[in-house]
């Protein structure tokens, strides 16, 4: 963050992301000797970026409260900062969850007036951006007294998760693609789905697409639009990654199956979602050898009439085909302007419209 008002470090694009959010959460390593020194830095940066900023709902959440010594640390917030909600957090004990994510819905309830249900943000490390709604509620965190054996036993269920890997451009993300989500809950027992937006398509590599940041923020939105649309898949988690956004270059699914499955602890194979129109070329993909040991392949419907299964499936491919019914929206129409505005989602198309994108 040092430097980020300047442009240096994380740079004006982290700051301006801050500046769209309702309330700011200042997280302190407690195992830090300048622990104090690092709270009064990020807001250094903050108010010489714009002083409105300090404006906004705030915690103070110290971490790494199961270290020695982090507690007396923790108390000496406190009393420096009593204008303040002052917290405490392990990672191993969930010491304080409960309260952090009260402290998160109250924020929001003092930023736009209304309450909404707490969230609690995806459990994995942050190597790689991951925007995630996964669905746990307050009331579902084992008790601090419980201790680190009920509590890691909690976060295991994640690891648990059937999970499905969807790639694509997502340029832009439209209809058809929340109704394939929804079939995808609806016909199978994955209950997580990791949409990730490629950053150059190996078959596409002269495409331009609309910039990461927009394909990012439309998949936020269109998970919006989604828990509006279908209520009743509400305990399922959809996680927007940006680790091939952040790698550059050619985006090869072999790579992003390694890194989804470590960062999010994913026990098993994950399912990997492509479209029937995609399979015949499939032996041809970077490193495929290795990819069909990792997933099972789920191919879902998207020619009007199923195309044959290839031959070469029966060679150590894990597959499975859904039947699902044909959506014939497609980013490349929405683009091309065959499809209109009736193809995007509520949010998404004032999103498009607000940049202009596409047909605007």
């Amino acid at each position: 963050i040092e430097g980020a008002s300047e442009g240096a470090g994380m740079g004006f694009k982290f700051l301006r992301h801050i500046s769209r959010t309702k309330g700011l959460a200042f997280l302190v390593d407690l195992s830090d000797d300048n622990y104090a020194e690092a709270y009064e830095k990020l807001l250094a940066e903050l108010e010489a970026f714009d002083p409105e900023l300090l404006e906004k709902p705030r915690v103070l959440i110290g971490t790494k409260l199961d270290e020695e010594g982090t507690e007396e640390r923790l108390e000496e917030l406190k009393r420096a900062h009593q204008e303040l909600q002052v917290l405490g957090l392990s990672i191993y004990m969930d010491e304080k969850l409960a309260d952090i994510q009260r402290a998160f819905v109250k924020m929001v309830s003092d930023a736009d007036g209304r309450v909404k249900q707490a969230r609690e943000f995806s459990s994995v490390p942050d190597n790689d951006a991951v925007y995630s709604d996964t669905d746990w509620r307050v009331d579902e965190v084992p008790s601090c007294s419980a201790g680190r054996e009920e509590a890691e036993e909690h976060y295991s269920e994640k690891r648990l998760l059937k999970t499905a890997v969807l790639g694509g451009s997502f340029d832009p993300v439209h209809l058809g693609h929340l109704h394939l989500i929804k079939t995808v809950f609806e016909k199978t027992d994955i209950r997580r789905i990791i949409a990730v937006p490629v950053f150059i398509n190996n078959f596409k590599q002269s495409a331009n697409p609309a910039s990461g940041e927009d394909r990012l923020e439309m998949l936020r939105l269109a998970r919006e639009d989604f828990r509006r649309l279908y209520p009743q898949f509400a305990d399922c988690e959809i996680a927007i990654d940006d680790c091939e956004i952040k790698r550059g270059g050619i985006s090869y699914s072999i790579d992003t199956v390694r890194s989804v499955t470590e960062r999010y602890g994913i026990e098993g194979k994950p399912y990997f979602v492509m479209g029937d129109d995609l399979i015949d070329e499939l032996d041809r993909w970077h490193s495929i050898d290795e990819l069909k040991k990792l997933v099972t392949f789920l191919i879902v419907r998207r020619l009007p009439e199923a195309p044959a299964a290839p031959a070469f499936l029966k060679d150590g491919y894990s597959v499975e085909f859904l039947e699902n019914e044909v959506f014939e929206d497609s980013s490349t129409d929405v683009r091309n302007g065959k499809r209109d505005a009736g193809s995007l989602s509520e949010e998404v198309l004032k999103y498009v419209n607000q940049k202009k994108l596409y047909f605007s």
